[in-house]
């Protein structure tokens, strides 16, 4: 047995300007060339005669608990501080598969619960352990060190955390609470995030709550109250809680019907979703930003690879899943084709060929696929290719949001492993299909919690906020055929724990701290602090058990509208970002495409899009299976060495989602948008803006210091607007502040304003004349004369 060294430079950026940590954890690699170094990862593992690995166990005491890296022996030193605590020991133990608990074990004259709250005051929420066992002595082995394979398991009765109902209400609440986050029992103090909760919970939570009890929650009543016991309190003290902003509460809250399968009907053309309308009519060259499909595209590196076992795998689930056999008509609606003849993935072989040339091929491929706009009335939707390669295989994976959202594509990569790995495997039965939950949708918008949302989003159709506006160097009309880049980086697990750490100590979810983050840096470029952007949501409402488990795209969006105030603290800005997302995900019912239609038609202009867009998983996964992006490439053995999504009449596009503990995000961008290097430098200043908030002092300040310098465009390189034959004032004051950085302007003699201050005043103040048919040299004339 021995630790596990593993090589590879992706590791290291971690460890940037961190010499310490670099010099306890990279280690000369003695098989590599001079300087070259292995990293220490901290597992140990047992190599077989044939060269596998077998997992041991870890090297020091760190464990994972529900996303977060816990060191025992941090939560074993702060139990020996507490008073009455004599010995301590502090395990993790997964006693039902899938349950991962902290089991503290102590010996001394303190009660469990006394123990509890002084380590609740001295840790944050992750680290507390949450089953507790009392001991006369810890067991020893026969060299006297603690045997921890002899501490037992902690009786069910002996969880001294557990608080039993009291009320009728709160054994009601108990019981669903134990069915929808799988627990065998749920405490009066127990915390729904705390337990696992997350948005995709708390809709089929609610949803349950209101149709077995007479209940009439909102999600946001859910969040305002995640403990068991002040939840029941608040339902039993108004059982139409949360609803007064509706002067008709009847079915105001998440109460869903039962879905009734269609077999019947099956192979019957029905109707689009919101989402996939809003895909089909971008496809159209002649919009904005259109002729482009929504569309994902990744590609493994593979040492080898069983292309006949994967294409075998492939066609059982084109049998399995209707939406892979998914076809869309010119009349707006689709259908499934019964039969289909097998699926054969192309073969590229490069092998023989030069490097140079190879990759030129390569090239090829990867650029004709990672933007391939499929024909949506021709079967399949999708392409899986391998690549042969000397030494190596890629396999390259081609899909259209048409027919699988991320959840879907996620599964879909799931059950391909499933099979691949073990081709005689057996998978469930499916008793619904994806046309059976889009027709159930559409009739919910019958139902009066359709039409409460309808009214809600209609009285702020006027006043919503429109896109972040950034400066743009050419107008989205005048991109013919969209090309999007990647930015993307990986957050190591020390650093995302320490950021979801830091959040959940300010009361606010992880997704809402990236959120807010987004927000801020994108009003530094916007010309107005006052912004909405769309964010897609997981919309597989409950209507039946087996939904999670049929592939489609039942993406939704929420246009969320935002306010970034420079002076306040980040904090208090991201409670109230959640707090308005909450409220708006309360009247999801009627999907963003709708509500853009909406605000359109109060205005008196064209349907537009919202193009800069919030796309978060973290924390959902789970939902659906433990598959992330790149779980694949993992499990088949690879790595994912490119990919790439696009979508019709979007700007940027920021996703975030969890892999193996750290944090991965990205933005694809159409950065011809744009001035040159903007994009980029935006994304520096997000990922800047992460690194400062892993340190909780830095959210009580605000954005002025967080990221205290404008990013400006360099000299001569001010981003212009078209068709404008003077620059804007703001334009010109860029071009001063890049020659003149040190200069500080005064506007009165008891105010003065830092460039980046001033740049965001002047970028106002110029919006406002523009509306009005001012131009910069008309203002600057006017100011001459008084």
């Amino acid at each position: 047995v021995g630790e596990l060294y593993i090589g590879g430079d992706s590791l290291a950026r971690g460890y940037l300007d961190r010499p310490g940590l670099t010099a306890e954890r990279f280690v000369p690699d003695p098989f590599g060339p001079a300087g070259s170094r292995m990293y220490r990862s901290g597992d140990l593992v047992r190599r077989r005669t044939d060269g596998s690995l077998d997992y041991v166990g870890r090297a020091d005491s760190q464990v994972k608990v529900r996303g977060f890296r816990v060191e025992l022996g941090e939560v074993e030193s702060a139990l020996l501080a507490v008073p009455g605590v004599r010995e301590a020991a502090v395990l993790l133990r997964e006693d039902d598969p899938g349950d991962k608990q902290l089991v503290a074990y102590l010996v001394g004259s303190t009660t469990a619960e006394a123990a509890r709250d002084q380590l609740k005051r001295r840790l944050p929420e992750h680290l507390v352990p949450t089953r507790w066992v009392l001991l006369e002595r810890l067991p020893l082995t026969v060299n006297g060190k603690l045997d921890r394979r002899a501490l037992p398991a902690p009786a069910r009765t002996d969880a001294t955390d557990y608080q039993a109902p009291r009320t009728e209400t709160e054994a009601r609440l108990a019981a669903i609470w134990a069915e929808v986050l799988h627990r065998d029992r749920v405490g009066i103090g127990d915390d729904f995030f705390a337990l696992g909760g997350h948005s995709l919970l708390a809709t089929r939570l609610v949803a349950t709550i209101n149709q077995r009890m007479p209940a009439q929650l909102s999600l946001r009543s859910l969040f305002q109250h995640p403990i068991l016991a002040d939840l029941a309190a608040e339902l039993a003290g108004n059982p139409a809680a949360d609803q007064a902003d509706d002067a008709d509460q009847a079915g105001a809250g998440l109460v869903l019907p039962p879905l009734r399968p269609d077999p019947a009907g099956r192979y019957q053309p029905f109707g689009l979703t919101d989402i996939q309308q809003a895909y089909w009519v971008g496809r159209d060259s002649t919009i904005s930003l259109g002729g482009v499909g929504a569309h994902g595209y990744e590609e493994i590196r593979l040492p080898e690879f069983d292309a006949d076992r994967f294409t075998r795998a492939l066609n059982r689930l084109i049998a399995r899943h209707d939406m892979l056999r998914a076809v869309f008509a010119a009349d707006g609606t689709q259908r499934v084709l019964p039969e289909v003849p097998p699926y054969e993935m192309p073969c590229h072989d490069l092998r023989g060929l030069e490097p140079a040339e190879a990759e030129r091929r390569l090239a090829e491929i990867r650029d004709r696929m990672s933007h391939e706009l499929l024909d949506a009335g021709r079967w399949p939707l999708f392409e899986f290719a391998v690549t042969l390669l000397d030494g190596e295989v890629r396999l390259h994976l081609s899909t259209d949001a048409l027919i699988l959202d991320a959840a879907s594509t996620d599964l879909l990569e799931r059950e391909l492993v499933q099979l691949y790995l073990d081709p005689d495997v057996e998978l469930p039965p499916l008793r619904i299909t994806f046309r059976d939950c889009v027709l159930a949708e559409q009739a919910l918008r019958q139902g009066p919690r359709y039409q409460r949302a309808r009214r809600y989003w209609q009285q702020r159709a006027g006043e919503l906020a429109g896109a972040p506006e950034l400066p743009l160097a050419r107008q989205p009309d005048s991109i013919r055929r969209p090309h999007f880049t990647r930015y993307q980086r990986s957050l190591p697990a020390e650093q995302w724990d320490a950021l979801k750490a830091a959040a959940g100590s300010c009361g606010v979810t992880a997704s809402t701290l990236l959120l807010t983050a987004f927000a801020q840096v994108l009003a530094l470029w916007s010309r107005q602090p006052r912004f909405s952007l769309s964010l897609p949501l997981f919309n597989r409402l409950p209507l039946h058990p087996d939904i999670n488990a049929v592939l489609g795209d039942f993406t939704s969006l929420v246009l969320l509208e935002l306010e970034v105030a420079p002076d306040a603290a980040f904090a208090d800005q991201a409670r109230r970002v959640q707090d308005r997302l909450w409220q708006d995900m309360d009247h999801s019912a009627m999907s963003g495409v709708l509500v853009a239609r909406e605000v359109s038609k109060a205005r008196g202009t064209q349907p537009g899009a919202m193009p800069v867009v919030f796309n978060s998983t973290v924390g959902q996964a789970s939902e659906f299976g433990r598959f992330t992006e790149g779980d694949l490439a993992l499990a088949l053995g690879g790595t994912t060495v490119h990919s790439i999504t696009q979508t019709p009449q979007v700007w940027i596009d920021h996703t975030v989602f969890e892999v193996q503990g750290r944090l991965q995000f990205n933005w694809d961008s159409i950065d011809e948008l744009f001035g040159e290097g903007m994009v980029a430098e935006m994304f520096a200043a997000y990922c800047a803006l992460l690194d400062r908030l892993a340190d909780p002092a830095a959210w009580q300040a605000g954005v002025e210091t967080l990221l205290p310098q404008a990013r400006l465009q360099p000299s001569g390189q001010a981003p212009g607007s078209a068709g404008s034959a003077l620059p804007l004032l703001h334009e010109l004051f860029q071009r001063q502040a890049a020659d003149r950085p040190d200069a500080v302007a005064v506007l009165a003699p008891d105010r003065q304003l830092s460039y980046g201050q001033l740049d965001r005043e002047a970028r106002q103040l110029a919006g406002r004349l523009q509306d009005a048919g001012v131009r910069a040299g008309e203002l600057v004339a006017l100011s001459l004369e008084r």
